[in-house]
């Protein structure tokens, strides 16, 4: 979308008034608009070439109520439609910042943790889409919105309209060559891992401000996306191994949006090399089903029937030429070698490498749809599975490409590590120091915190689980409140018997120093440390760590906050410490301690 301008004064389209053009594409114009109760909107006239007759109105309502239900910050969410209007529009929350192409342009590419920030944002918003069944097509920098530093993605899911075939035109294929995965250029249907490609791409273009295929000749763009020959000299390593795997040319081996999601998720992707550029071994000559090599200047397509034409915008987002279906030449490996053999793919957990590459080659055709869509098969494109190499000698002697080796994320520094040191023995203090002032009352409390984190963690990591097998659904939150008792349940045996290893080592200290003769206080305190090194360091101990240090480890990493927990826990062992030592040890809900009175105790205190 490119052009901006104001819209005629006092004109209307439904109840919206249009205040100013804000951008124009192939399937419409797009408007800032307003409506009567003042909220803005983006409002996306479409044309009548891609609304023009019944079954598309209802392809275009079917595909609003879907995205309707989509609900994420870094999704520009239609709020309103009207499909069946004499003028077709989508309203979508107005995004008052930049395309990722204008904000690179201007800002310069991303770096660092910005970087990891978009990648991971896109991967969702992509992820969001298919979750209602549709997928993207058109994701690249200019269907990318930046609000802030976080990407918001636009114009989803209009390019689902292009299975209509009286939509997209004959012998034409919609979308931008540097953007489009290599087995859309052959024809076949995309699925998720089309858009997996598409990410890649467009996060290669926010961390270098170009795309991984390079400029030029349409022909030689799509020439060097079939061969997955990329450059991303100077891709920074946070991202470099992921955007590597996803541009592979076989939809087979890229990562899934769930896997990306988990690899982004992690505190820093570590990538100890940097390579230049990917060029690998490839037939010269260009095998795609592709005619002339004109340099196309549209991204619009004009027209009906066999003399359609197209209109011109930039050359960097072009449609290509496609040979109509029946009339694709054979590729030249896929006559000559035998079909690949699917393998395991890559889980969540697994570094990504980059597979040495060869030319895409033409899978049988998907039976339908995508994956997760009901009716597709197992010849799907996007089949999780490895293609083994033919025993040929000509790939056998193809040479294989080095990796990046992902590396473990660096220490931190010793200023982090002191500041988590310090917060840790503060915990600890205020633990001893809460038994020595109250003994029982701080027990119960120490076991309460141990059941409560213990059961936390345990559905913590079933929900996680959970999301990483099917992704994330709209009903998450219900099932983990369903779930919750189930997980207190389950996490409650060994909650109960870390506590009572926590009791016993603490016991055992304090009668050893009762026979000593040490005085009262004294006693419970060290007893209390005893109890709360125990505890975090017995069996079943990890779920109890985990989200004690999800907490301070983030404290510790910023000083202010590290300030306030150190001052808060100093606080609080000197409080516990001054009541005990003027008011004595307080035994609610018993009257004395347990080695007072005439109990077999007090014999040992004498």
């Amino acid at each position: 979308m490119t052009t901006q301008g104001r819209a005629p004064s006092g004109m209307q389209v439904g109840d919206y008034e249009l205040l100013t053009r804000i951008g124009e594409g192939g399937m419409g114009v797009v408007h800032l608009a307003r409506r009567p109760g003042g909220q803005r909107v983006a409002l996306k006239v479409l044309r009548p070439h891609v609304v023009g007759d019944a079954e598309a109105r209802e392809r275009l309502a079917r595909e609003v109520k879907s995205l309707s239900r989509v609900q994420l910050p870094r999704i520009a969410e239609i709020v309103d439609a009207d499909p069946w209007g004499p003028v077709p529009f989508v309203a979508t929350r107005y995004v008052p910042g930049l395309n990722l192409h204008d904000h690179v342009a201007e800002e310069g590419p991303l770096e660092g943790a910005d970087l990891i920030v978009f990648a991971r944002g896109l991967a969702e918003a992509i992820q969001a889409v298919h979750h209602v069944g549709v997928l993207h097509r058109d994701v690249k920098p200019s269907n990318v919105l930046m609000e802030g530093r976080h990407p918001v993605l636009i114009d989803f899911g209009l390019a689902r309209l292009a299975d209509d075939e009286r939509i997209t035109r004959t012998g034409y294929l919609m979308g931008t060559p540097g953007y489009l995965a290599p087995e859309v250029l052959f024809g076949h249907e995309p699925t998720s891992a089309s858009d997996v490609h598409a990410w890649a791409g467009t996060v290669t273009f926010a961390g270098l401000g170009r795309g991984p295929f390079g400029k030029g000749p349409s022909m030689a763009v799509l020439d060097r996306v079939r061969r997955g020959d990329h450059d991303l000299d100077g891709l920074g390593y946070e991202v470099l191994g992921l955007v590597v795997a996803a541009l592979d040319p076989d939809p087979a081996n890229r990562p899934t949006l769930t896997q990306l999601i988990a690899r982004l998720g992690e505190d820093a992707i570590r990538d100890r090399s940097r390579p230049g550029r990917k060029s690998v071994p490839a037939p010269a000559t260009m095998t795609m089903p592709l005619s002339a090599a004109p340099d196309f200047t549209a991204t619009e397509v004009v027209g009906n029937g066999p003399n359609h034409v197209t209109s011109g915008v930039t050359s960097g987002e072009a449609p290509t030429r496609q040979q109509p279906p029946g009339q694709q030449p054979p590729h030249p490996q896929a006559a000559s070698h035998p079909a690949a053999q699917p393998q395991a793919s890559p889980s969540a957990g697994e570094s990504f490498m980059a597979p040495a590459r060869s030319p895409y080659q033409q899978p049988p055709p998907p039976q339908s749809g995508y994956p997760g869509q009901p009716g597709a098969g197992p010849h799907s494109p996007h089949h999780q599975g490895t293609p083994q190499q033919s025993g040929t000698p000509q790939q056998q002697g193809t040479p294989q490409q080095s990796a990046p080796q992902q590396s473990a994320p660096p220490r931190p520094s010793w200023a982090v590590r002191l500041r988590r040191t310090t917060l840790g023995l503060g915990l600890l203090a205020a633990v001893g120091s809460g038994v020595a002032a109250g003994p029982w009352l701080t027990l119960s409390l120490v076991t309460a915190l141990v059941i409560l984190l213990r059961s936390v963690s345990l559905s913590s990591t079933a929900a996680t689980q959970r999301r990483n097998r099917r992704g994330t659904k709209w009903y998450d939150g219900l099932v983990d409140v369903l779930a919750a008792p189930w997980h207190f349940l389950v996490s409650l045996p060994l909650s109960l018997l870390l506590v009572a290893w926590g009791w016993m080592l603490a016991a055992c200290v304090a009668l050893v120093l009762l026979l000593l003769g040490v005085e009262d206080i004294v006693l419970l305190l060290v007893s209390g440390l005893v109890l709360g090194v125990s505890v975090w360091t017995g069996p079943g101990s990890s779920r109890v760590r985990t989200p004690v240090r999800n907490i301070g480890r983030p404290m510790a990493g910023d000083t202010m906050w590290w300030g306030i927990g150190v001052v808060v826990l100093c606080a609080i062992t000197a409080l516990m410490l001054y009541t005990a030592g003027s008011n004595g040890v307080e035994w609610t809900p018993t009257n004395t301690s347990p080695w007072g009175g005439n109990s077999w105790l007090a014999k040992l205190d004498r």
